[in-house]
């Protein structure tokens, strides 16, 4: 039985407050002076035991993120060093580009050094950053560069084009900016209509927009659980965005697996269509008048589609905010 040290003082009287008390006795030649100190605790109404204090940990905080700052942009001055730039100018452009984004952190685990680069050295990340908000004028910009900085890789035209043809499906959500800030990388068209196609086949007898903005998390569970998205080309001699169908001439070897293995189904078919239209593509305008045309398309695509079996539930699987793999090029 261990013994209590005799150099150990109890704490707590008839006449004191205390209603924790945790005693640690432990003999001196199993641990050594100075760990056995930090090993004894004591737990009271008054909130003491804690050998920082609350403002040296706040200090100590406030000191360990000034030197990570510090430290990351040594590593972007020096990556823009590399590739010919002046260490004052990009040392100035992040000075510009923390004003204009004081709460975006550079996160060097997202995109690398050269990449940042790029993006604070850009001259029209302003007017990358007023597209953005014209579009979307509720959407938290902050917030959802730091879930995708990558979008500001983007040349301008491109997240113009970007903008305009997403609008299409975005402004047809009563909240376009709650499923922005969950899913970012649905700025990209390939990504939308690919999620818009996805929802469209795991729930055949609902508006895959209207679920889309009711819980946007799906996307999310169903990458927690490995279940792929369904894929969409570009038809360029129609301009238009393109998902197979469920026919069966229409699915390769891999969607043939899927069904018979993940959804435990025949592949018989159950679309009528070969492939689903889903949204018109290098469309000018970004309103939200686009977005009918989108429903309209998808509405008559169910109509058209017999009843078949939901996917099975995909379990309590947590957000993991890992990102859907993205096809897009900076």
């Amino acid at each position: 039985m261990l013994s209590v040290p005799s150099s150990i003082p109890r704490i707590g009287s008839a006449h004191g407050n205390c209603t924790t008390r945790v005693v640690l006795g432990i003999k001196k030649r199993f641990l050594p002076c100075h760990n056995l100190r930090s090993l004894t605790r004591v737990v009271n109404n008054n909130g003491g035991g804690d050998d920082l204090s609350k403002t040296e940990a706040n200090t100590s905080a406030a000191d360990l993120e000034l030197r990570l700052r510090r430290k990351t942009r040594g590593e972007i001055i020096n990556a823009g060093t590399r590739i010919g730039l002046k260490a004052s100018f990009v040392e100035e452009q992040l000075d510009v580009f923390e004003s204009l984004l004081p709460r975006l952190p550079i996160n060097m685990e997202q995109m690398r050094a050269s990449d940042w680069v790029r993006v604070v050295t850009d001259p029209e990340l302003g007017a990358k950053l007023v597209l953005i908000k014209v579009a979307f004028p509720a959407l938290n910009v902050e917030g959802f560069l730091s879930r995708h900085p990558r979008t500001l890789l983007w040349p301008r035209q491109k997240l113009e084009d970007n903008i305009a043809e997403v609008c299409k499906v975005l402004h047809a959500l009563p909240r376009p900016e709650v499923v922005l800030e969950v899913l970012p990388e649905l700025l990209d068209p390939r990504q939308c209509f690919s999620v818009v196609a996805t929802l469209r086949k795991w729930y055949p007898r609902r508006d895959p927009l209207e679920v889309l903005q009711m819980d946007p998390d799906v996307i999310r569970r169903a990458e927690a659980w490995d279940v792929p998205l369904e894929p969409v080309f570009f038809d360029s001699t129609r301009g238009t965005w393109t998902a197979a169908g469920y026919s069966r001439t229409k699915q390769e070897d891999w969607q043939v697996y899927i069904e018979k293995e993940i959804y435990k189904r025949k592949p018989l078919p159950i679309d009528k269509q070969d492939a689903v239209v889903l949204g018109a593509g290098g469309g000018g305008g970004g309103g939200g008048g686009g977005g009918g045309g989108v429903l309209a398309t998808v509405a008559k695509a169910e109509t058209a589609m017999t009843p078949c079996e939901s996917p099975p539930p995909l379990g309590e699987a947590t957000n993991r905010g890992e990102p859907i793999a993205d096809f897009s090029e900076p």
